[in-house]
């Protein structure tokens, strides 16, 4: 009778540790397939948000890229203007030349500039699932746009003090016609178009380096697409 209950014990255990053992199993399997489809949602998921960057780089740079291709032949113009009206003051024609003095002298005075979309930029770059290839190039052209907003900062407040402000009394916005020379015609003027021909040159030689940027980029954006 002892031996037989000895033996219906050692039965009941080999069946206890067979239960757990595959009891272990579906646990181990379990957690196996769920850490598993864990890993496939968040790798589905980086690849999702990777598209998504990507996506909305490209049509930023895109836009980027129409605005600086749009006012290229401006940025030229203004600089060619200012040497026009350093050129006819020079000449000492000022009345035979008026309305050319009038017309550069109004265009300087207006300000056109590049809107600059730099949201996705900065996305990009933050995100940790950025491409290093291409993540060089962003910060170049990061580096270069935060140039061109200081840069056109100066040039805006240096014209609002020496021209706005230094011909409001000589010049007739409202009719685009020049009121008096006098301040138009002194050395001090010529030398403030000097220094603003120098801020133009700045300005266009960004406009030109951020424009090649931006260029380069979108090749790079069009291989990963």
């Amino acid at each position: 009778m002892k031996v037989l209950r000895r033996n219906m014990n050692n039965s009941q255990l080999k069946h206890n540790w067979l239960a757990f053992f595959v009891e272990l199993i579906i646990v181990f399997l379990s957690v196996s397939v769920a850490f598993q489809l864990n890993v496939k949602k968040a790798q589905s998921d980086e690849r999702s948000m990777k598209i998504y960057l990507i996506k909305n780089l490209k049509a930023e740079n895109q836009t980027n890229l129409d605005e600086f291709n749009l006012l290229s032949s401006y940025r030229k113009y203004s600089e060619d203007e200012v040497k026009a009206l350093l050129n006819l003051l020079v000449s000492n024609n000022l009345e035979l030349d008026r309305h050319k003095i009038e017309n550069s002298i109004m265009n300087i005075i207006n300000i056109r500039e590049e809107r600059i979309q730099t949201a996705y930029l900065d996305a990009y770059l933050n995100n940790y699932l950025k491409d290093y290839t291409l993540n060089t190039e962003l910060l170049k052209l990061k580096s270069t746009l935060q140039e061109l907003i200081d840069h056109r900062k100066r040039y805006y407040d240096w014209k609002k003090e020496h021209l706005w402000e230094y011909l409001i009394e000589d010049i007739d916005l409202v009719n685009s016609k020049i009121i008096s020379y006098e301040k138009i015609s002194n050395i001090q003027f010529r030398n403030s178009l000097m220094f603003l021909l120098a801020l133009e040159k700045g300005q266009e030689l960004l406009h030109r380096l951020a424009l090649e940027q931006m260029k380069l980029i979108d090749e790079k954006l069009q291989i990963k697409n």
